[in-house]
């Protein structure tokens, strides 16, 4: 218990050591407009580089990603379905679509799943 005691001792002596000298031999940089503008061919800006993006349309595209993960990890289970005993590959599917459906019908319910709010 005391060597444990000492090691995390040790490790936040070290890194309080090494964020200091970070911040002594680091630059100091200026907030420059110019630089953090975005170039166009030498004119000035005709809109704002960050425009906010909708909300819904990120919501789609975090679904649309879950989805996506959760089909490719089916794929293995199709693939190695001989190799399997009958009842766990169908305990396998059904667990996995019983959660793909529980899903939807979670998003379904939370109103996430309409384009516009």
């Amino acid at each position: 218990m005391k060597y444990i005691f000492m090691y995390f001792i040790v490790i936040i002596l070290v890194s309080s050591i090494l964020l200091m000298l970070n911040k002594a031999i680091s630059m100091i940089k200026k907030k420059d407009y110019e630089k953090s503008s975005p170039f166009e061919c030498g004119f000035n800006p005709i809109t704002k580089a960050n425009l906010p993006f909708s909300l819904p349309f990120f919501l789609i595209t975090m679904m649309f990603l879950i989805f996506d993960v959760e089909i490719i990890l089916f794929t293995p289970i199709i693939l190695y379905m001989k190799s399997y005993s009958t009842m766990l590959s169908f305990m396998l599917i059904s667990l996995f679509l019983i959660l793909l459906i529980l899903t939807l019908m979670f998003e379904w319910m939370n109103n996430y799943l309409n384009w516009m709010f």
